[in-house]
């Protein structure tokens, strides 16, 4: 869209809208509101990050929906989402460690994992995500030992 200087502030419009639609159940209005944002403002991070966050840890939960396979298939709505934002979004490294996150839930919680991804698997992937945000620089943790071994310092 050639809307120059007014694509962002109607993307960000959008996002409220699509906000809205989400706290009154209407998805799919909401997802075409962001759909539409994304395409005004395909370099905002942020919007890629917020639409999948939903799709994968949100629709795809257990408590929001319980049948395996309607789950997997938001979690993986989620992850592609998360990977053709990286080719516009500002800050790809952001989008590879969101997917590391979902691969690294992916691996500890067996009811969310689809039954064709092994915990190794969803390891595997985990850990090349995060390599990703590192080499995109977007991956510096600073580690404290705590008793039971290492763990992320937030």
């Amino acid at each position: 869209m050639l809307l120059g200087p007014l694509a962002a502030p109607l993307a960000r419009a959008q996002w409220v809208y699509t906000d809205a639609a989400l706290r009154e159940g209407r998805v799919d209005l909401a997802l075409r509101r962001a759909d539409t944002a994304l395409a005004l403002d395909p370099s905002d991070t942020s919007g890629w990050l917020f639409l999948a966050h939903h799709l994968a840890f949100e629709r795809g939960s257990i408590a929001r929906t319980p049948d395996a396979s309607e789950r997997a298939l938001w979690i993986r709505a989620g992850l592609d989402l998360l990977e053709r934002g990286r080719t516009w979004a500002k800050e790809p490294g952001a989008l590879d460690l969101r997917r590391g996150a979902i691969w690294a839930a992916l691996a500890e919680v067996d009811e969310l994992r689809p039954p064709h991804i092994t915990a190794e698997d969803a390891r595997r992937r985990a850990a090349e995500a995060f390599e990703a945000a590192a080499q995109a620089g977007h991956l510096e943790p600073q580690y404290e030992t705590h008793e039971h071994g290492p763990a992320v310092d937030r």
